[in-house]
């Protein structure tokens, strides 16, 4: 029996070995299979062997094209993409590029790689000639780079800028703004409700001030209105205005003029006020080193951050200013640390594309090194994402953390430890037929860590779909959440949309998703709260999505809820209720038009089952509301009981084709015990006309003072009654 049995053993150990060795000669590969050798016959030129590209990544299960106009071949999968082209000393793996040791040759009308073109695609790979063998020591065969790729040197930028042609060079010629609403075919009527209710009392009247109405706790954004506790500082026609706050006080302290600078926001911290924004008319001086600024315009609009000690409010100076070669995208202050992010296009014709920076403190301009210029393999634009991070501890004598990245950015979201940037990523093979097999857009995130005014790049991650805004994404318990619509490029109507929510981890890694949410929708508003994401979608009706996210690895739909109109920006109330501020929109005829302003309560205490618990609806066709695009100008504490924003009220007479203007001013609410809204009274800055200086911009309070802020003036009002008691021109020669 012993005898029998090694017999059969050896059988076995025969029948194993017989079949291995047929299966690793096998002339098809499979990355699922556990094959370490592919059978590859080679040509031996200059003692170096060469193989067979085509019947290389065939086997692999490539597809592979050959482009005679550009004598190139094309190889790719799901995953993977090559582009080889004779007589070009670079070609590109992955969206990197590469420089060959040995050009690819023809030969018999065959096209071969060299041995080194294999060590840059594959992880760990080896031709032995002798038997004819490609060997492979790991089953995961193609080459993870691990860090970001140097741009080097101007001609590898070129190859770079000329890989981005190639793969987007189409997506211009399809961008446009998706229209969703049509003309109204009957009168509609305004629905302000005015009679107030009665005297209000504010819940507390402890010292108090409100604060920029921002996105994450601890981490500022820049506005165009800010305060202290003491006084307001507003930017308004290029100047800043400086504004006692007290009763008996009010009045303009200081005005700063800009000269030939032009500030978008600006940040308080401390005693400092750090502006934003765009330096005009700059003319560089000619005699000066040509061969250092040849490269710049004679005429430039760089990127300008002014830093002012604002300690004598009546004796401000400037004490620091850095200018980004750049168009400003975002930024925020952590504590004393601020970090700002620009875009830059490149131009062909530029005799030097790389960017600059200038620090006040050294006096020079800077050119960012090519070794120092990154870029994201298959993430590739022709612009740069520059970043730019300070230390405010040490302002007279920290240096700047200037970095530039080949690529774009659309969107920002931070918390206090990690900056996300997204990227629209837009796909085309420009070879192929079939236009709408091209329609393959995500977004590519970009994670960088924030450390004392530096920002190091962390990693980067994909997601199928593009997103909305910076709500749209979030970090939580060290995973990134992202919430986007794909929808269909070649289909104006979104007929074929969907919206998806995916869960990353710390590396950008995929843990979970939910997927194919709302079809024919896109995406109006989104709110992350711990670990439930509330989602907002709308085409003809407003479906208000509640998802749980407590299990990262499987998000689910707990309910949703279906009412007309949309709501463009979620407010948490608290953890049972969600304020919306969008439209109301009125069905007529089977289309869907604008109605007025509307400001709704969701009940989410069932997730499964949320209502709409009180709405109200200010104006109507024509009505309109800041918020829908800037959630800063939302004026809220739950604390004080009060809700407030602009809204430019109109109405819309279909028989006369005619607008009529209600009001613009700030709606002041409060919230009763029973979550119903309160519509407390509207301040107007107008006179007798519409004029867009008088139109309120932002609402804050210090105290019991209520201040609403246009570019002509603040108005100074009772929190409490919402009577007048002083406006304050801001310069009333200008805005006679």
């Amino acid at each position: 029996m012993r005898k029998v049995m090694i017999i059969f053993a050896g059988i076995i150990t025969i029948f194993i070995a017989v079949f291995t060795l047929s299966f690793s000669q096998n002339n098809s590969f499979s990355k699922q299979e556990a094959k370490t050798e592919i059978s590859m016959k080679n040509i031996n030129i200059n003692e170096s062997a060469y193989i067979p590209v085509r019947e290389l990544f065939e086997k692999l299960n490539f597809s592979v094209e050959w482009v005679s106009k550009e004598r190139a071949v094309l190889m790719y999968d799901d995953e993977n993409f090559i582009k080889l082209q004779l007589d070009d000393d670079y070609f590109i793996f992955n969206g990197e590029v590469i420089k060959h040791k040995n050009k690819p040759i023809i030969l018999d009308n065959k096209f071969y790689v060299s041995q080194d073109f294999l060590n840059s695609v594959f992880e760990d790979s080896k031709y032995d000639n002798a038997r004819e063998l490609l060997v492979f020591k790991t089953l995961d065969i193609f080459r993870d780079l691990g860090y970001l790729p140097s741009v080097e040197n101007r001609e590898k930028l070129e190859k770079l800028l000329s890989f981005s042609d190639f793969i987007y060079k189409e997506k211009l010629l399809f961008d446009r703004d998706d229209l969703v609403f049509t003309e109204a075919s009957k009168n509609e009527s305004t629905d302000i409700n005015m009679s107030y209710r009665g005297n209000y009392k504010s819940k507390s009247s402890e010292s108090s001030h409100s604060e920029t109405n921002i996105q994450v706790k601890g981490v500022d954004e820049g506005d165009i209105v800010k305060t202290d506790g003491s006084y307001i500082y507003t930017l308004s026609n290029n100047k800043l205005y400086i504004v006692n706050s007290q009763r008996e006080e009010f009045k303009l302290v200081n005005t700063l003029n800009f000269d030939n600078y032009d500030p978008m926001e600006f940040y308080i911290k401390d005693n400092r006020i750090i502006t934003i924004g765009y330096f005009y008319g700059l003319e560089l001086n000619k005699a000066e080193d040509e061969i250092n600024y040849k490269i710049i315009p004679i005429h430039s609009n760089p990127l300008s951050v002014h830093i002012y000690d604002i300690s004598n409010k009546g004796d401000i100076s400037l004490i620091r200013n850095i200018e980004l070669d750049g168009n400003y995208l975002s930024s925020r202050l952590i504590d004393n640390s601020f970090y700002l992010v620009a875009n830059k296009n490149i131009y062909y014709k530029d005799k030097d594309p790389r960017p600059f920076y200038m620090d006040s403190i050294d006096k020079k301009r800077t050119l960012i090194d090519y070794e120092d210029i990154k870029y994201f393999p298959e993430s590739i634009y022709n612009s740069y994402i520059i970043t730019l991070g300070l230390d405010l501890e040490n302002l007279d004598s920290s240096e700047i953390d200037v970095n530039a990245y080949l690529g774009g950015g659309n969107n920002m979201y931070v918390s206090t430890e990690n900056m996300y940037i997204s990227q629209d990523k837009f796909r085309f093979n420009i070879y192929s037929s079939d236009i709408k097999a091209n329609d393959n857009r995500s977004t590519s995130i970009f994670k960088f860590k924030l450390d004392k005014g530096n920002i190091i790049y962390s990693t980067k991650g994909e997601v199928p779909g593009n997103v909305l805004n910076q709500f749209s994404m979030d970090e939580y318990k060290s995973n990134f959440r992202i919430a986007t619509t794909k929808d269909d490029l070649w289909d104006g109507s979104n007929s074929k949309s969907t919206s998806n929510v995916y869960v990353l981890d710390r590396n950008l890694k995929l843990l979970g998703k939910t997927e194919d949410l709302a079809p024919g929708e896109r995406i109006y508003s989104v709110r992350f709260m711990g670990d439930k994401v509330y989602v907002v979608t709308f085409r003809q009706i407003d479906p208000f999505y509640v998802i749980d996210l407590q299990e990262p690895e499987a998000p689910r739909v707990l309910g949703y809820l279906k009412i007309p109109g949309y709501s463009s920006y979620l407010h948490p109330y608290d953890e049972n209720h969600i304020i919306g501020i969008g439209m109301d929109t009125i069905e007529d005829n089977g289309r869907v038009i604008n109605g007025g302003v509307k400001l709704s309560m969701f009940d989410i205490t069932d997730y499964s089952n949320p209502i709409e618990l009180d709405k109200i609806v200010i104006g109507g066709r024509g009505s309109y509301t800041d918020i829908l695009q800037d959630h800063k100008s939302l004026l809220f504490s739950k604390e004080r009981n009060i809700l407030s924003f602009p809204i430019y009220a109109s109405n819309y007479d279909s028989n006369t084709y005619k607008h009529s203007f209600e009001t613009q001013g700030a709606f002041v609410f409060g919230i009763d015990k029973d979550y119903k809204f309160d519509l407390r009274g509207n301040i107007s800055h107008l006179k007798n006309s519409d004029r867009y200086s008088e139109y309120i911009r932002r609402i804050l309070f210090i105290d019991n003072n209520l201040y609403t802020i246009s570019n002509s003036k603040i108005k100074l009002s009772d929190f409490d009654s919402l009577e007048d008691i002083k406006d304050l021109y801001l310069d009333e020669e200008f805005f006679k």
